[in-house]
């Protein structure tokens, strides 16, 4: 089952989360899973309802959502970091924006339950591994 928090905040910005469907949402459809609204600080993703799924898909639907909700997530930054209006980015400049952003970002991917049980718990274990009470990096020779 796909959890996730109700907002997230991007950049000090709240956006709402909202799990919906086609029928109140014509957007979403099988080729848009989701939108992030930058007007309304709205990001929506499809819940699937519609669809027909059993219990065997039900992991592969939350795995999408996650995908989808962090997908939306980087539209948000990068509106609210003021560079969603350039049409053709330099390489180098979105590498740099995407390591600034970063850390930022997987805070807002752990606040609102877009990584999967698998990614969540390869983070706690290093975390547990390389850092110490300090949260300090350890060095691994």
């Amino acid at each position: 089952m796909f959890n996730c928090a109700k907002q997230v905040n991007v950049l000090g910005t709240d956006y709402s989360i909202i799990i919906t469907n086609e029928e109140k949402l014509p957007r979403l459809n099988d080729e848009t899973a989701g939108l992030c609204y930058v007007n309304t600080k709205q990001i929506a993703i499809n819940n699937y309802e519609n669809d027909a799924i059993d219990k065997s898909e039900e992991k592969d639907i939350c795995i999408q959502k996650q995908k989808v909700l962090r997908h939306e997530i980087v539209h948000a930054y990068s509106e609210e970091s003021g560079i969603s209006n350039f049409n053709e980015i330099d390489n180098d400049f979105i590498v740099d924006w995407i390591a600034k952003q970063a850390p930022k970002m997987l805070i807002s991917f752990l606040e609102c339950g877009a990584l999967s049980e698998d990614v969540i718990g390869k983070i706690t274990k290093i975390i547990n591994h390389q850092y110490d009470d300090n949260f300090t990096f350890i060095e691994n020779n």
